[in-house]
């Protein structure tokens, strides 16, 4: 019997989660609600996604430096919304990977890797935070507990990166991994650059929060916005499961669950279609041409010979580290 490729298997389980959440809807119900919606919200909605990739593109630049590197804003700006398409097709964004292709002839295969691995655990310490600040408001033990293990975990994590624990890997594999950890050893390290990724990653997931609730009020649906931000975190975290496309079908079951003392449940399913447009198919649309930018190497601005030369002369050592 011949095996389902993975994306085909993806794509099948969301299409039959959608099917079952949308058998459970009333459509005259539906069709009232969306005709009475504030499309000038929907619009400001729509605006506040431009948002996201420059936010990303000035973090990924500040880890870079870190490096020895500075790509600039602009090429920064391009990686970012070139991986767009391919993060939102695969599971849990793991199509950021293809930075690793774009930057090969400036950075090393495990220095990308350990940049992207950086921004992924800025992403989920400051999910973490507001899942723990809004799980405390709102009694949501369950959910509290969980951020409180994840914040914990990333600590751990900083810690063990940044100690000599590292120098006892085996030495076949020791080179590769201290490469994939310096990004994050020197985050660690640098309080002040730690900091102001933080803030940004903050903002930028805060953004997300906002963008949520003015859909909710562009639908006539009363949310506080503080509720907003204790909850949504949770159905992310589901959403990150790897069983469908972009965690279509996963987040928007979480959001109809936490959000049903809010709003119906076509509401709540308008809701978890609108973040998935808004915060990847929209963003994916506008980074195709970006990925065909980058796939041509038309990244452009980048003296790579100095590049290659800050990089030599830059410690590598653990004990270098800054």
């Amino acid at each position: 019997m011949p095996r389902i490729p993975r994306r085909t298997g993806l794509l099948i389980v969301t299409l039959a989660v959608f099917v079952f959440l949308f058998s459970r809807m009333d459509f005259a119900k539906a069709t009232a609600i969306l005709g009475q919606a504030d499309l000038w919200l929907v619009a400001a909605a729509f605006c506040l996604s431009l948002t996201f990739p420059w936010l990303c593109a000035i973090r990924w630049n500040l880890i870079v430096r870190r490096l020895g590197t500075d790509l600039g804003w602009w090429n920064s700006f391009i990686l970012v919304m070139a991986a767009w398409p391919l993060g939102t097709i695969t599971p849990a964004k793991s199509g950021d990977l293809i930075k690793i292709v774009f930057l090969k002839d400036i950075l090393s295969y495990s220095r990308t890797t350990g940049v992207i691995l950086a921004e992924r655990v800025m992403d989920v310490v400051a999910l973490g935070l507001f899942g723990l600040v809004g799980s405390m408001v709102y009694g949501f033990p369950t959910a509290g507990l969980v951020a409180g293990a994840i914040l914990a975990g990333v600590l751990l994590f900083f810690l063990a990166a940044s100690s000599s624990l590292v120098n006892r890997v085996p030495t076949k594999w020791r080179g590769m991994m201290l490469e994939v950890l310096e990004a994050s050893r020197r985050l660690y390290r640098s309080a002040g650059t730690l900091g102001i990724i933080l803030i940004m990653t903050l903002l930028n997931w805060f953004l997300t929060f906002l963008q949520t609730w003015i859909c909710y009020r562009a639908l006539r649906a009363e949310v506080p916005l503080l509720y907003v931000v204790a909850a949504l975190p949770i159905a992310i975290f589901v959403g990150l499961i790897p069983i469908t496309l972009a965690g279509m079908g996963t987040r928007d079951s979480a959001i109809i669950l936490l959000f049903q003392p809010y709003a119906t449940w076509e509401t709540n399913l308008a809701v978890g279609v609108l973040y998935s447009i808004l915060g990847y198919w929209f963003l994916t649309l506008l980074g195709i041409p970006f990925l065909r930018y980058a796939m041509l190497g038309r990244i452009r601005a980048i003296d790579r010979e100095s590049l290659r030369q800050a990089l030599e002369s830059s410690p590598r050592g653990p004990m270098n580290a800054e």
